[in-house]
């Protein structure tokens, strides 16, 4: 049994959005975002693997008709892709501004095309997995892009690189406690946040304890044992050869 090479095929994506953990997360960075009427600068700092991505999604779902736009941008693989860095200055416009079509030659161009579309507007701005500097530069330079009451809200496992930026908050992503880590899990292995039985209970702390309490391998773990019995369960723990679980 190959846990690493079936887990992808049976995952569910975003479990972790609907629990009470991320929500009680993601009303704490809305409390940050909320503290200036300027446009305002937000990083979600973390670990991979803690659930950056996922909690900065519940905030765009939950606050974004508060805005006149609004864009979610994966970042850091499209960046290295060919024409990467302009494309992702071109969906900020398309989305936010509504344009059927524009064009940019360079990124320099697209930092003045950004500037110029957006700087009157109140928008919403994920930037998600930024991993370079120049990400920042080309898409959110200076808070003069953006409109009076604009939230831009960065993701990033690189603190350093908030801090070079200059945004104006960093909220730190903590660790799941025990109690947060099993309904996480329970959710991917029982649909459900609680366990069903003892059998099982002693078998998912095991398991949650293995997974150092990380959302991602949280969900892909649990996903991966979701209809088994708990018997196939100890035969995996058990197994000789182990198992791992990617949370990239």
């Amino acid at each position: 049994m190959n846990v690493v090479d079936s887990v992808t095929c049976v995952l569910r994506p975003d479990l972790w959005m609907y629990t009470p953990s991320t929500t009680s997360r993601a009303q704490e960075v809305i409390q940050l975002l909320k503290q200036s009427k300027c446009p305002l600068l937000l990083g979600i700092w973390g670990m991979p693997g803690i659930g950056k991505s996922t909690i900065a999604k519940a905030i765009y779902e939950q606050i974004d008709p508060y805005f006149e736009g609004k864009c979610f941008l994966k970042v850091g693989d499209v960046w290295e892709q060919n024409h990467g860095q302009v494309s992702l200055q071109k969906k900020i416009i398309l989305d936010i501004d509504k344009a059927t079509e524009i064009e940019i030659p360079t990124i320099e161009s697209g930092r003045e095309i950004l500037k110029e579309r957006l700087r009157h507007k109140r928008v919403l701005l994920v930037l998600d997995d930024v991993n370079k500097l120049e990400q920042l530069n080309a898409l959110c330079r200076s808070r003069e892009w953006f409109g009076a009451g604009s939230k831009i809200t960065i993701t990033t496992k690189d603190r350093q690189l908030l801090n070079e930026h200059g945004v104006d908050h960093i909220y730190r992503v903590k660790e799941l406690d025990e109690s947060e880590s099993l309904a996480v899990f329970n959710l991917g292995a029982f649909s459900q946040e609680t366990t069903p039985g003892e059998d099982f209970g002693k078998l998912s702390r095991q398991l949650v304890a293995y997974c150092g309490r990380l959302p991602l391998a949280l969900e892909k773990l649990g996903s991966f044992f979701n209809g088994h019995e708990a018997l196939q369960w100890d035969g995996v723990l058990r197994s000789p050869e182990g198992f791992s679980i990617p949370v990239q």
